[in-house]
């Protein structure tokens, strides 16, 4: 590891050396391995393995390895050696080791104090390592030197995510992660840790959502989506490699572990992915992302749903339908339903267009019947009606509340002498 700096490192009896810790790489430019059997005759075969030449990248997520070794190089023993190994970080000071309390009492020449130090990057940018050496000369002269090691850390993996929201609550969020690196990674985890949503990854139910992105716009065709890959193969593969340059992508199906609340609803915060990979030879490195967002939905704050509609719809003749009507915001309603002529189309509500519902606590419903009217035959939407919240003093106008199909009622026409029975369905 290059020196950058150093402080009183003249006229000093100790001399230090650091060494960063790593695995050798594969030699993947060797010589031809004919030449080995042609001149060796215990038929060895050739080095694969070469141990790095330079300090290397250092990236997110390792562990960052050093061997230091304090060497007398004087021809005079000195006493009382401590060490003091830091990291200095754009935000804060790591203390990786102190040997202030238990001081080396002796260090003859040629002898030589060797120390493994090791810490978890967790930061990017420019780190520094601080080395600190204090010791005593034979003729009780304290002295000391300290050294400045600076290193740049560098992120291995580009992770990109995307979510798509759905009117149930639930959440597709696709993750693509990159590697970055100079090595090939092979990935052990991909984990979203998340407190308010439970996640279910497609890791076993599609090797080809790598198209998700450009084959499903909208959540309802993402769902389509995924519920025709379904039935195929593991998307980690058999192996999770990724190879340098290369990307994955991966889908998350989220739903709220409290689906009926609107806090639920409207969280936007989705969680943190968990991360751990292996490098060629078994290096382990392991990161977390920052907490995941998306944009939190519209929801509508009353819901209205049928839950029940009569099979067979006939003109001018009245019907009745059964609705649900849920308040999904935060506070209770005291609620007045009202029609609104101009927007039911050829459905009307038979009857008084305006009706008192009452309080409806929050995350409550209650049920009404709506007496409908239509005055033409085949297919129609029912809608236009209008809430009033008293208490908050707001109304929520509902357009379209379901549509129905209107039948043609049986009639009798009498045309001269012949009967004519008319039966149509729309």
């Amino acid at each position: 590891m290059a020196e950058v700096s150093s402080e009183q490192s003249a006229g000093q009896l100790l001399s230090l050396k650091v060494m960063k810790m790593s695995r050798p790489t594969l030699e993947l430019h060797g010589n031809n391995t004919s030449n080995y059997f042609l001149t060796d005759p215990k038929l060895n075969s050739p080095p694969l393995l070469f141990l790095p030449q330079q300090f290397g990248n250092v990236y997110l997520g390792e562990t960052f390895s050093c061997y230091l070794s304090v060497n007398n190089d004087a021809p005079i023993p000195v006493r009382q050696m401590t060490l003091k190994a830091e990291v200095q970080t754009s935000s804060q000071k790591f203390s990786l080791s102190d040997t202030t309390l238990t001081p080396h009492p002796d260090m003859l020449p040629g002898h030589c104090a060797p120390l493994v130090i090791r810490h978890e990057i967790k930061e990017l940018g420019i780190h520094i390592l601080i080395c600190s050496v204090h010791y005593v000369t034979h003729d009780g002269e304290r002295k000391f030197f300290r050294k400045f090691y600076r290193f740049q850390v560098l992120n291995p993996l580009a992770v990109k995510t995307k979510a798509h929201s759905t009117k149930l609550g639930q959440v597709f969020l696709e993750v693509q992660i990159s590697n970055v690196s100079q090595s090939t990674m092979f990935l052990e985890r991909l984990r979203l840790d998340s407190s308010r949503w439970d996640s279910c990854d497609f890791q076993r139910k599609s090797k080809v959502l790598n198209r998700v992105q450009g084959s499903c716009r909208e959540s309802q065709d993402l769902t389509q989506f995924v519920a025709k890959c379904g039935k195929t193969a593991n998307v980690f593969d058999e192996y999770g490699y990724l190879p340098v340059n290369s990307t994955r992508q991966y889908l998350y199906k989220l739903t709220p572990k409290e689906p009926h609340t609107t806090e639920s609803l409207l969280a936007n915060q989705l969680g943190k992915l968990d991360i751990a990979w292996r490098t060629e030879l078994g290096a382990i490195g392991r990161l977390q992302t920052s907490q995941l967002t998306r944009r939190s939905p519209v929801i509508d704050m009353i819901e209205i749903r049928p839950t029940s509609i009569p099979s067979n719809i006939y003109l001018e003749q009245p019907f009745t339908i059964e609705y649900r009507v849920q308040n999904k915001s935060p506070y209770k309603m005291d609620l007045t339903l009202s029609g609104i002529r101009s927007k039911m189309g050829s459905v009307l509500l038979s009857g008084n267009l305006t009706k008192y519902l009452g309080m409806v606590e929050s995350n409550s419903g209650i049920d009404i019947e709506l007496e409908c009217l239509s005055l033409s035959p085949g297919p129609h939407k029912v809608g236009g009606l209008k809430f009033w919240d008293a208490i908050k003093e707001v109304h929520y106008d509902i357009d379209v509340l379901t549509e129905i199909n209107v039948l043609v009622n049986r009639a009798e026409e009498t045309v001269g002498n012949i009967e004519v029975l008319a039966s149509v369905a729309f």
